[in-house]
This record gives C-alpha cells, sequence and structure tokens, in this order.
C-alpha cells in the first residue's frame, strides 16, 4: 500500500469524481469533510456506515486470534474504495 498516497487523502478535494458525496461539500478537502461531519441523510445511497469500536474490537479480535493460532492473514478488498480501512 502507497502509505504517502493514503496520507495525502486528507487533501484530496471533492468534486463530481466523488460518488454519493452532498453537493454541499463539493470543494471541501476530504479532512474537512471529515471534521464538518455530515449528516449521514445528506449522501447518496447506497451507504455504508461503520461502527468504529466494533470495528477496533473486531480488527484486535482477529488480530489476537493469528496470533494465537500461529497464522497470518492476506486480507483483500477494493483498496480503492476504502484504503484507511485496509491500512488497519
Amino acid at each position: 500500500m502507497d502509505e504517502k498516497a493514503l496520507d495525502a487523502l486528507g487533501g484530496e478535494v471533492l468534486d463530481w469524481r466523488f460518488k454519493a458525496i452532498p453537493a454541499s461539500a463539493h470543494g471541501m478537502t476530504v479532512g474537512e469533510a471529515r471534521e464538518a461531519r455530515l449528516p449521514l441523510g445528506d449522501f447518496g445511497t447506497p451507504l455504508l456506515t461503520l461502527d468504529a469500536g466494533a470495528l477496533d474490537h473486531n480488527i484486535a479480535a482477529m488480530a489476537e486470534w493469528t496470533r494465537d493460532a500461529g497464522l497470518r492473514l492476506a486480507p483483500h478488498g477494493k483498496t480503492t474504495m476504502a484504503p484507511a480501512l485496509w491500512r488497519r
């Protein structure tokens, strides 16, 4: 994963290229939109939301299980769709 590119996403300006982003966010950076905590109802659908606490728990539980079992996982997914999630 290109860590520098992932870190740079916060400065990416939102525009027509970003699916389901509300018009009110156009011109904001990804970081500004994240900090603005835009209402979910403003986004187009379908929309996936994640519970941060549950995600943290599941990542920790999977890491513990694989460590205890002596396994290493190679998760895969559409990293272009959620690179920060796949980094974790």
